[in-house]
């Protein structure tokens, strides 16, 4: 029922008249509905009948809401000290081979080694990374037969694909559409500053190869396509995971932050900036012929590293030398 005072102030209001009607005669009446009643001599009362509609439902409602707290409360007491604990994201790990001759000592120490624990703590992601063997001459037909032997490799040294992701690099387009856009925002000079780069261009001399120049770039564009948190590298790829987090923080401060998001981009971090995983032992295994160099799976001297097919009487034989 509405209050005396709002039907007071109802009654006091000054309705306007019909031309011509009598002050004193007939009831006001609505300018926006002529015919609806919008003010009344008598206090408005609501219907009976409206009276009991109302009543009806402000209990069900009330019913209902005195209910769904006491259910909600139950379940409350019921799930008090035994509510499951929020699981943490795992971190995520990316590392890849290239397919190029056998899998040596070096591979192994290095990176395969410390592939296997990692897949039981961190969402692993193992790539044969196909594209990056292709910056010198090659020949097709053994490339893919050694991608396939090179994934092999890896089953055997203990990944696990129902724990670990492995894929080959060239089957996933996303690596070089990335890897493009990434060329499109790194500066020449930081290209030309890595070592590796001068020591093949120095040796290959007019022959040396764009690709090679940028193929820090792909490496980066590997490891920000998955987000990857960590990144197990061997000391000498150290410099390129290095530019790689610099790529990253670039493009997050172009394209990310306040001021491009003022402009219509997405604006805040764009890529994760990885951190490297180095092993505290054999991360960076030397060549047999040579004690200032690595060991290399393209060194053309097959004696200057122990691959992991060698029987016992070959290993023997390039250690004795």
């Amino acid at each position: 029922m509405i209050g005396q005072g709002t039907a007071g102030r109802l009654q006091q209001a000054r309705w306007p008249r019909r031309p011509g009607a009598a002050a004193a005669a007939g009831t006001p009446r609505c300018r926006a509905a002529p015919r609806c009643r919008a003010a009344h001599p008598q206090p408005l009362r609501p219907w009976p009948s409206q009276l009991r509609c109302a009543s009806s439902l402000a209990a069900a409602s009330t019913a209902e809401a005195g209910a769904a707290a006491t259910a909600e409360a139950q379940q409350e007491e019921e799930g008090a000290g035994d509510a499951p604990a929020k699981t943490e994201q795992r971190k995520r790990v990316l590392s890849g081979v290239q397919p190029t001759g056998k899998l040596h000592l070096g591979n192994y120490m290095g990176a395969i080694k410390n592939w296997v624990p990692l897949q039981d703590d961190y969402d692993t992601f193992f790539c044969v990374v196909d594209l990056h063997a292709i910056t010198v001459q090659h020949d097709p037909k053994d490339l893919r037969a050694a991608t396939r032997n090179m994934a092999a490799a890896y089953l055997a040294a203990g990944i696990d694909p129902d724990k670990a992701s492995i894929f080959v690099q060239s089957h996933v387009g996303a690596h070089s559409e990335l890897s493009w856009l990434l060329e499109c925002t790194t500066p020449m000079g930081w290209l030309q500053r890595m070592i590796q780069f001068k020591e093949k261009a120095r040796k290959q001399g007019e022959d040396v190869r764009a690709g090679l120049l940028t193929y820090p770039v792909l490496m980066a564009a590997d490891i920000l396509l998955y987000g990857a948190d960590l990144v197990p590298v061997g000391e000498d790829q150290k410099q390129h995971l290095e530019l790689t987090r610099d790529i990253a923080e670039r493009v997050n401060h172009l394209y990310g932050g306040k001021a491009w998001k003022k402009r219509g981009g997405r604006g805040g971090r764009v890529l994760k900036v990885p951190e490297p995983f180095i092993p505290p032992a054999g991360a960076r295994i030397m060549s047999l012929q040579d004690g200032t160099a690595k060991m290399s799976k393209s060194a053309e001297n097959d004696a200057s590293r122990i691959n992991l097919t060698d029987d016992a009487a070959a290993i023997a034989s390039k250690i004795k030398r």
